[in-house]
């Protein structure tokens, strides 16, 4: 998966916040059912050992301070400078499938959604992964989700796109 030299948040949660009335709420992750990320060698795996993101390119960087509570945000800097435009591999994600939302006009986004990051449309601003199971067979385990967002800093813009091997 390639991104624009953006810094990247990554957050997972199991469980979906809503308030009573319907209406979504920013889920905390502070929450019980969240599930926080971690960073080992080269590769994002929850407390439980499964891995998220493996292969991690060297030019991602933890931001430490801005990585709290189970959410894990990486900077990347490139080895030439500044750049208008630069395409970072950050590495390989394991998933089930995924709900995308990208940018098909100046000011609109359209949801895709998928089970290989072939099909990622370009300009993904969005990227919701349901997450694989780890190895448990078990129907009484709870869903596990990961969400992706390319941040932007300043005058900086970042999407996510696919890579052309992956």
């Amino acid at each position: 998966m390639t991104g624009q030299a953006a810094p990247a948040a990554a957050a997972a949660t199991g469980v979906a916040a809503a308030a009573a009335t319907g209406v979504a709420a920013v889920p905390s992750l502070d929450h019980p059912g969240s599930i926080p990320l971690r960073l080992d060698g080269d590769a994002v795996k929850d407390a439980a050992g499964n891995t998220l993101l493996e292969q991690l390119s060297s030019l991602a960087s933890l931001n430490a301070r801005e990585s709290a509570h189970g959410a894990l945000v990486f900077g990347a800097a490139s080895q030439h400078g500044p750049a208008c435009c630069w395409d970072l591999t950050v590495g390989k994600l394991k998933f089930k499938r995924y709900l995308a939302c990208a940018r098909n006009k100046l000011w609109w986004m359209t949801p895709e959604w998928g089970s290989s990051l072939h099909t990622l449309p370009p300009e993904t601003q969005f990227l919701l992964l349901q997450l694989d199971e780890g190895g448990s067979s078990s129907s009484s385990v709870e869903q596990r989700y990961a969400l992706l967002l390319p941040l932007i800093d300043g005058d900086f813009r970042g999407t996510l796109r696919p890579n052309s091997a992956s």
